[in-house]
């Protein structure tokens, strides 16, 4: 479909709660795997994990991947945008200074 092609693609992340907050220690879903993280958007605590979504201009998905909620999104914008041609866009949660040794 060409969607690794076109010039800009558009990275999100969203939570996947695997069960409610209270019961979190208890619970045996995804254990090892699920962590504890916030939801800005929300403005809510949560326990999961933490998704994240690659589309192309047009609204094709060109990748998604999931892990520990608490994991930074951006350092799963490398593996995600590694097969890509063009911009990723992200909002300012994928922002993130370059260290001085790789604009060097």
């Amino acid at each position: 479909m060409g969607s690794h092609d076109d010039g800009i693609h558009v990275i999100d992340g969203f939570p996947v709660p695997v069960c409610q907050i209270a019961r979190a220690a208890q619970s045996r879903c995804f254990q090892g795997e699920a962590g504890y993280s916030h939801c800005a958007a929300k403005d809510d605590r949560h326990y999961g994990l933490g998704g994240r979504i690659l589309i192309d201009s047009r609204g094709i998905v060109c990748g998604c991947a999931f892990a520990d909620a608490p994991i930074d999104g951006r350092d799963v914008v490398q593996d995600m945008t590694a097969e890509i041609k063009g911009l990723p866009i992200g909002d300012k949660g994928y922002v993130r200074p370059l260290p001085s040794g790789e604009l060097k």
